[in-house]
């Protein structure tokens, strides 16, 4: 385990890794793509911002 920036499309964040033997298959989590505030665009091969409410007090 360990830590990297991770950048995309803009955006920017750290998040928590595993890290992998070469071979083995490459994998980006839901934590992360949470922690990026993005989504992926299966069609269009890209991350895309989604928009996020916050809950009333």
């Amino acid at each position: 385990m360990g830590y990297a920036v991770l950048c995309a499309e803009g955006y920017e964040t750290i998040d928590e890794v595993v890290l992998a033997q070469p071979g083995d298959l490459f994998l980006l989590g839901v934590r992360t793509l949470e922690g990026f505030g993005v989504m992926v665009d299966n069609v269009g091969h890209r991350v895309v911002a989604v928009i996020t409410t916050a809950a009333p007090i």
